[in-house]
Order: C-alpha cells, then structure tokens, then sequence
C-alpha cells in the first residue's frame, strides 16, 4: 500500500470511529459499548466453524512455536496457499476459499517465489487471494497506532485471515516482558478479535522447547498453542507433529501429524504416528541387537550398554522402544 491510500485509510477508519462517540467539552471522545442483549444471546447458534478442519477454528487466534530451522514459516506458507486456493492444508478437500494477509519479516522474495515454485501452486491462482505483505511499514504492534495500522492493512486486504511471521519482529517490547505481548492484545489482538479476524503467530521455541521462548504472557491472550517439531516416520519419511500445549477449545486434535513430499513439495496429514531421527537410530541399533519387541527399559539399557552404541539419553531410548511396538502391531 502507498503513503497515501495507507494515510486514507486510516483517516476514514478515525472518522467513523468518532462518528460513533458523543465528543465531550475536553475535545476526547467516548465510544458506546452496547451491553451484550440477554435475548439475543440466548437465541444465537454457535456452530464453531472451522477455517483448518480440527486445527483452526474460524475467528481464532492461533500461536506456533518451533526451534529455528524447523520449518515453521514453510508450513504456514503451504496453509496460507492452501486457504487461499480453497483447499483444506492437511487433507487436500474442498473448502471455503478465503483472501489471506501474510504478515513476513523473516523470508526474501527469492525465498517466496522459489517455495511457491517449489509446492506446485499456480501464481496467477493466488493472485488476489494470497496478500503478502513482505517487511511491510506497520508501526509495532505493542503500540496502539500498531493495532490501527494492522487493522487498515486487514481492511484494504479486504481480508478476514492474518498469518504473523514472526511475533518478535512486530513488536518494540522486550521479548522478556509480559506487558509487551499484553500491549499487543490490547492494541493490535483485541482489535481484529472484535473484527472476525483468524490470526495465526509463529514464535520461537526457549530453551525448554515445549514453550515459546521470552515472556510466559505470550500464550496468555490466544486460543490455541502449538508446538511444531520436525519428525519422521520409521522409515525416515520427513514430516512435522503439531502438538496442542495449550487451549480454550476442547474440540481440536492434541496431536496433529504431517507427512512431507517433495517435488513438488505437498505437505498432509498422516495416520502413521512420527518420531525423532534420534529414537529411529536407537530402534535400528536395537534391532540389529536381536532385541525383542516387548524388551523392557532396564534391559535394553543392559543390552545397549553391553555393545558398541551405548543406551543414549532415555527419552530417545523410551522412544525407541515405543517405535518397536508400534511398527510391530502394524505388521
């Protein structure tokens, strides 16, 4: 968007906002808040439709974190793509097709057209549909003419969906501070709440990789919470688990696997449970250990001690052992 339609935008926005208020002797305004009708409410039909069947539910704010390199902006480009052609991310069905704003600080526009080549998708399909907005002149996001600049941006979009890529790079808080990300809700979250909009974050993973790294207020003001880890199957096929870690919604899956194909890149859903290249290793060396399936942790410890490989850190060995069972009750 240029200066101009940027500063239209806003000033018309401003404008019917004050047209609602009552101006007061002081020059301020106050803006009516209507008390939620008893009556209406109670005759309201609440579907909880779905913009991602079982991952996202339409109107929701959605935050993924994951470990640098994981893979986290490709998958969110394929679901961006993918709610922009009409079709479902994971399972390929048809959907609702829907204009998506793709907020991006992380990838050039080589990165773009190479990983939009890469997936298969026709170009001149998403135009219109796919609003990419790469490094775009939004003031932070911790700020209250942040939330009026990202709400202009949703507006001339004429778009309902917003990807974040990534979360600290739209705000001007400290990443260790709970008053940023609450800043954020309260300028920029609550603002596209209130106007239908789908938000989906991505953050980077801690230190502990089952939180987002910085502030614990991060996860405070969003729906759902998903960790995004890079897996494979037993066979050493690529694919990511997204798994719930935290949720206002009972009714999406807790665990959600994906296989990942190349050329073109497609990414799906899998039936078949994932697992760390580590635990794929250990089951390997096990196997060729003559273990038995149903071999217990004490034992494969002994076994693995009393070898070349040794028994590693136990979560990948607990892991392992899992592997073996499950590969087993499928043959």
């Amino acid at each position: 968007m240029d200066d101009a339609k940027a500063i239209q935008a806003i000033e018309e926005m401003v404008s019917e906002l004050k047209g609602r208020g009552k101006a007061q002797t002081n020059g301020h305004y106050v803006y009516p808040n209507p008390a939620v009708n008893m009556v209406e409410l109670r005759d309201m039909d609440f579907n909880y439709d779905w913009l991602v069947e079982a991952f996202w539910p339409l109107g929701a704010h959605i935050h993924i974190f994951a470990s640098p390199k994981t893979g986290k902006s490709l998958l969110m480009l394929w679901i961006a793509c993918s709610i922009s052609m009409g079709r479902d991310p994971f399972t390929g069905e048809p959907m609702t097709r829907q204009i998506v704003s793709y907020i991006d600080n992380e990838m050039t526009l080589k990165d773009l057209r190479d990983r939009i080549y890469d997936m298969g998708w026709d170009f001149e399909e998403l135009e219109g549909w796919l609003k990419y907005h790469p490094y775009p002149i939004i003031r932070p996001m911790d700020t209250e003419m942040g939330g009026v600049d990202t709400m202009a941006l949703m507006q001339y979009d004429d778009s309902k969906v917003l990807i974040i890529d990534t979360l600290s790079r739209v705000v001007v808080g400290e990443e260790n501070s709970n008053d940023t990300y609450r800043n954020f809700h309260n300028y920029t979250g609550r603002l596209l709440k209130a106007n239908g909009v789908s938000v989906a974050r991505l953050d980077h993973a801690g230190h502990d990789k089952a939180k987002s790294r910085g502030a614990s207020a991060k996860a405070d003001d969003v729906d759902l919470v998903y960790s995004l880890e890079k897996r494979n199957d037993d066979r050493g096929k690529p694919g990511f688990r997204l798994t719930r870690t935290h949720s206002r919604v009972g009714f999406a899956n807790g665990i959600v696997e994906l296989e990942l194909g190349d050329d073109p890149i497609v990414i799906k859903s899998s039936e078949m449970r994932t697992w760390t290249l580590q635990a794929i290793t250990k089951a390997k060396q096990l196997d060729e250990l003559g273990a038995p399936t149903n071999i217990t942790q004490r034992d494969a410890i002994a076994l693995l001690k009393a070898s070349d490989y040794g028994p590693g850190k136990i979560t990948y060995l607990m892991e392992a052992i899992k592997l073996r069972l499950d590969r087993d009750n499928r043959i």
